[in-house]
């Protein structure tokens, strides 16, 4: 079982959402920065740097924006 400490621990995670999003919106929409690092028609692709609370409150204002969630990797 993971520790207490693991939950703080800052991670790079790797979220696809559907369809084009561009860097500066997403940044503006959310207080962590994001990296677009591939995208199209279809979907975008971007990392982010934060531990697990962040990455939590990040999906969550993703999805209150009303973006499809695809993916979420560390």
């Amino acid at each position: 079982m993971k520790g207490t400490d693991d939950l703080n621990d800052i991670r790079i995670y790797q979220i696809e959402i559907q369809g084009r999003a561009d860097e500066d919106d997403l940044n503006a929409i959310v207080p962590l920065h994001m990296t677009v690092i591939q995208g199209d028609a279809q979907s975008t692709l971007f990392l982010v740097r934060t531990d697990q609370s962040g990455l939590v409150g990040l999906l969550r204002t993703l999805h209150g924006r009303g973006l499809v969630l695809l993916s979420v990797h560390s």
